[in-house]
């Protein structure tokens, strides 16, 4: 947290002077706000409805998971849809920058606009 970015010593440091329900207050602000889902960026992986959509979505998740396991995949259904997005990007930029090393091991991914979980900063 900043709080304890604040506290860490390195070459100065800053002491913090704050009443602990200020603390108290941002943990709860962080619970309660935390799994909310905004506007933002995935890259689609897989999108079908052919009759083999389902395992394809499951090998194609495990495989990028091995490749790319840094980046949080998400397989969903929405009838008759199977599909596969990945990655919680705030910007178009910041998609985009991560599909290019992506490209060459799916060319077929693409930049899409979702609700996504906000990545920590």
């Amino acid at each position: 947290t900043i709080f304890q970015l604040l506290q860490q010593e390195g070459s100065g440091s800053v002491e913090l002077d704050q009443p602990q329900e200020m603390e108290k207050a941002y943990q709860l602000y962080l619970k309660a706000n935390g799994e909310k889902k905004r506007n933002g960026y995935r890259i689609r992986l897989f999108f079908s409805n052919k009759q083999t959509a389902r395992f394809e979505s499951e090998e194609l998740e495990k495989e990028f998971q091995l490749q790319f396991p840094q980046i949080p995949t998400y397989r969903s259904y929405t009838n008759p849809f199977f599909k596969v997005v990945v990655g919680d990007y705030r910007t178009k930029s910041d998609a985009i920058r991560e599909l290019n090393k992506i490209l060459p091991f799916y060319p077929q991914a693409i930049v899409v606009k979702e609700s996504i979980f906000y990545p920590a900063i």
